[in-house]
């Protein structure tokens, strides 16, 4: 629709006005800003000029890849040391780090905990369990942002979320439910405030958020937090040293300065063709 608006129409009517029975009746309908998915339909995540949501900051998609990464958003360049156009097991495309020297590196979304709230999303398949081995985390001395698994938890291939301020208080939660199985997962990460209940993590259902550790709750203040080092992908950047790589394959990273609603994770799932 041009103003931006969703809606479905359809003039599929069964006989004597009987309601939709399967699949063929909302194929036969036409969608507009609107997704047809197992639970109904979902809006999607644009705005009335069709453009990504503003609260949508930074997103890297493998569709997109080349060397530099380009961010859609923000148009931010991530370096791609190693990183290569690949597949998923079930065939679509991804972008596969290696576990051993690949990472990218962009500046940008080591910002994103200076917001009180935000979101972050991403699809991963790894079956990488290495002992703090890290999706994406950037450090220095004002603080870290970070996403990775640890000798306690992360070896069961749970990931951690941690924030830490530049006093050096510490915000850490771990999501109880394993994603380094080898499959193909959407996961997403909500931070509605500065405590460890205020932590959400959804992986794959998108309705129903996931049961946690809380690991770690100093009273991190994102006031105080002030990250200047870069933030690198499939390993950590820890004062400009790239350490801790994954193995891992991903369709996108997504990061905003607000938690994602119900509709809007549900719009992601539907979206990504890889999960």
């Amino acid at each position: 629709m041009t103003d931006g608006s969703s809606r479905f129409t359809s003039d599929r009517r069964g006989r004597g006005g009987a309601s939709w029975t399967g699949q063929a009746d909302w194929e036969a309908g036409t969608a507009e800003n609107v997704d047809v998915t197992e639970d109904g339909l979902v809006g999607r995540l644009f705005t009335q000029n069709n453009e990504t949501s503003n609260s949508v900051v930074y997103r890297w998609t493998a569709d997109d890849f080349a060397i530099p990464w380009t961010d859609g958003v923000s148009s931010v360049g991530m370096s791609a040391n190693g990183l290569s156009s690949s597949t998923f097991s079930n065939g679509v495309k991804s972008v596969a780090g290696n576990g051993s020297d690949d990472y990218g590196l962009a500046n940008g979304p080591e910002t994103i905990p200076e917001n009180e709230t935000f979101g972050v999303a991403f699809t991963v398949e790894t079956a990488d369990k290495t002992d703090l081995s890290t999706w994406f985390a950037s450090t220095d001395g004002s603080g870290c942002f970070a996403l990775y698994q640890d000798d306690a938890v992360g070896r069961l291939g749970e990931p951690n979320v941690l924030v830490r301020d530049g006093n050096g208080n510490e915000l850490k939660v771990a999501c109880k439910t394993g994603i380094v199985d080898g499959d193909v997962h959407l996961v997403v990460i909500n931070k509605r405030g500065n405590s460890a209940s205020e932590i959400d993590f959804y992986v794959d259902d998108m309705t129903n958020e996931t049961s946690q550790n809380n690991r770690r709750d100093q009273g991190f203040d994102h006031t105080k937090y002030s990250v200047t080092a870069g933030m690198s992908f499939y390993a950590e950047n820890s004062f400009g040293s790239i350490r801790r790589h994954m193995n891992y394959h991903a369709g996108f990273f997504e990061f905003r300065d607000e938690p994602y609603g119900e509709s809007e994770r549900k719009a992601l799932r539907a979206v990504r063709p890889e999960v």
